[in-house]
């Protein structure tokens, strides 16, 4: 009977022992929901198919604004003593949030996971919001909500007419006006 030889145990051995550990890091670098999955199973082939990275991004920004929004909103609900301002709050919460699930539920018809909350930029500039009292926190509040609703104007605005995928055309033609009028209003 013929025998394997020390060399060929020992490589074997090794080929063994290592190819989990390059699983792992293959699991490690892949971008999330993305690593040990087939092609084919990456992305589902609905009416979409497979995203661009443009869309991708726009749907990732759009999920990271709108949390911001509904965030801060909660913010100036709970330390705003202006009825306008509270109210304005409230109206950015409910609006923001139908939005939300709306891009929720169209990122899981696409295979796409969104962040769940907003980013970590705008949690510091939150936290900064957040020790303002009166009079120093509505001006701060208005602000932000000024300012963040002119950067998701033009977010919106662009792929309202440059998304690839028809959905999120859709999605983003559907949403502007919605915003904005939060624009206008802020």
């Amino acid at each position: 009977m013929n025998r394997p030889t020390p060399r060929i145990l020992c490589l074997a051995s090794a080929a063994f022992l290592i190819s989990p550990l390059a699983m792992a890091q293959t699991d490690a670098a892949s971008p999330p929901g993305t690593a040990m999955t087939p092609p084919a199973a990456a992305a589902p082939a609905g009416r979409g198919g497979k995203l661009s990275h443009a869309d991708r991004s726009f749907m990732k920004e759009a999920a990271q604004a709108g949390s911001a929004e509904v965030a801060s909103a909660q913010l100036a609900e709970g330390k705003s003593g202006d009825a306008k301002v509270q109210a304005f709050a409230k109206q950015m919460i409910g609006d923001h949030a139908e939005a939300g699930d709306a891009l929720k539920s169209l990122a899981a018809s696409k295979g796409l996971d969104l962040p769940a909350g907003p980013s970590v930029t705008r949690q510091a500039k939150d936290k900064v919001l957040a020790a303002h009292d009166g009079a120093a926190f509505d001006r701060s509040y208005a602000k932000t909500a000024v300012d963040d609703h002119e950067d998701a104007v033009e977010l919106f605005r662009n792929s309202s007419t440059q998304a690839k995928d028809a959905d999120v055309r859709a999605f983003a033609q559907k949403t502007l006006p919605t915003l904005e009028h939060h624009a206008d209003g802020a």
